[in-house]
């Protein structure tokens, strides 16, 4: 990634990314001969893999900690003798569970339920076939899905987003 005339790189919370500043415009013919940066609180720079530099840019990787927007300073010196100071900016914000799990449908609660009343651990949802560890979980996990479902459609939701991982054999 290179920073670009004080635009925000976004990245999540618990992600550990580099960064470039180019310092191509500013050095022209001469080259870097020392980079430093000031991270602050909120990010860490982890020990491996370190911050470097080549020639013309100066590389960070860092570690975000925690939501917000933050600055890192980089400051570089050069072989012909100038300074020069940027700045790379981050918005981190928290990763949205909700957005990695699956979507499951009335249709779906239909089957386990289904299931359940016939007794049987095993469902057929259309994309796959699914074992419950017991008949204990598929009651409590009826009951979230109603739940769920029904607070999305007095949200106006036609799904509800949850995940049954949890009640899986063998999870």
């Amino acid at each position: 990634m290179t920073d670009v005339k004080g635009k925000f790189f976004t990245e999540k919370v618990g992600e550990v990314l580099d960064y470039q500043v180019k310092w191509n415009a500013e050095l022209g013919e001469d080259t870097i001969i020392t980079s430093s940066w000031v991270v602050p609180t909120g990010l860490t720079q982890p020990t491996s893999p370190p911050a470097f530099h080549d020639d013309k840019t100066a590389t960070i990787w860092l570690r975000a900690d925690s939501a917000g927007e933050f600055e890192c300073i980089n400051t570089i010196a050069s072989a012909g003798g100038r300074t020069f100071i940027g700045i790379l900016r981050l918005k981190v914000s928290i990763p949205s569970p909700i957005a990695t799990l699956p979507v499951y449908t009335v249709g779906q609660l239909a089957a386990l339920q289904a299931a359940y009343a016939q007794g049987v651990q095993r469902v057929r949802y259309s994309d796959k076939e699914v074992e419950y560890r017991s008949r204990a979980d598929m009651a409590a996990l009826i009951a979230e899905m109603e739940d769920q479902i029904t607070g999305a459609a007095t949200n106006g939701q036609k799904q509800s987003r949850f995940s049954l991982a949890s009640f899986y054999k063998g999870h």
